[in-house]
């Protein structure tokens, strides 16, 4: 338990630092290209959290179990929470939304916090399917 507690803990950790490094660099890339600056943070955030998700929750299983971690297997399970995480921004946010559960709700935030941990729970949920 304490491991998988690690992984989730390193994951959203070092995918939150990562995030906000992600949303700075996108910014800095939609000075000099094509496109708005919302689609450059975006796909500077998404990208920058994935990998340092995946990071996060490997390295943290690695410093409190010993053993080292198939990192193709973190990488899978982080990519399938991500595509939680999009889905409930994409569904499942705005119907919340509509029944007065929106983001300044406590509601909203439980479920804002929830979903920003998917990504390292899919990421711990593979490294302990493939051990």
């Amino acid at each position: 338990m304490a491991r998988v507690s690690a992984q989730v803990v390193g994951g959203v950790t070092a995918g939150t630092i990562g995030g906000l490094f992600g949303a700075a660099g996108g910014q800095a890339l939609a000075e000099v290209l094509p496109g708005g600056p919302t689609f450059w943070t975006f796909v500077g955030t998404v990208s920058v959290h994935n990998a340092a998700t995946i990071w996060g929750a490997a390295v943290a299983s690695r410093l409190v179990e010993g053993r080292s971690v198939r990192y193709s297997e973190a990488r899978k399970g982080a990519i399938i929470g991500d595509g939680a995480l999009f889905v409930y921004a994409a569904v499942v946010s705005p119907l919340l939304s509509r029944v007065g559960c929106d983001v300044g709700s406590w509601c909203g935030k439980t479920f804002g916090v929830a979903a920003h941990l998917l990504p390292a729970v899919g990421a711990s949920i593979a490294i302990e399917r493939a051990r």
